[in-house]
């Protein structure tokens, strides 16, 4: 409960003060912890965070499963040591294994 205290404390002073630059300093440093997303894009990214915020006001948005089903490739192997299969995804340069157990011999 102390930091309700503290805030309590707080926005009494807040409430108190007649001074617009103090005020406004106060405001400055809380905004400050409030980190804008879009700073944080590169120069490069912009442009198509806008292209896709567009796509999306245009309602051209597509399903994720269609979307990965497009962009992924899948083959199967079986592990010689112990005759496991496994199917492995390509996806975005990362790989996703799925163990589907035993093979048959």
């Amino acid at each position: 409960m102390e930091i309700q205290a503290f805030k309590s404390e707080l926005v009494k002073h807040i409430l108190a003060t007649e001074s617009k630059d103090l005020l406004d300093k106060f405001w400055a440093t809380l905004k400050l912890e409030e980190k804008d997303f879009w700073l944080e894009f590169t120069d490069a990214q912009k442009p198509e965070v806008e292209i896709g915020l567009k796509q999306i006001e245009n309602e051209e948005t597509e399903d994720w499963d269609d979307f990965f089903r497009r962009n992924s490739w899948e083959f199967a192997y079986r592990d010689l040591t112990d005759d496991s299969i496994f199917i492995v995804t390509l996806f975005d340069n990362r790989q996703i294994y799925n163990n589907i157990g035993p093979g048959r011999k």
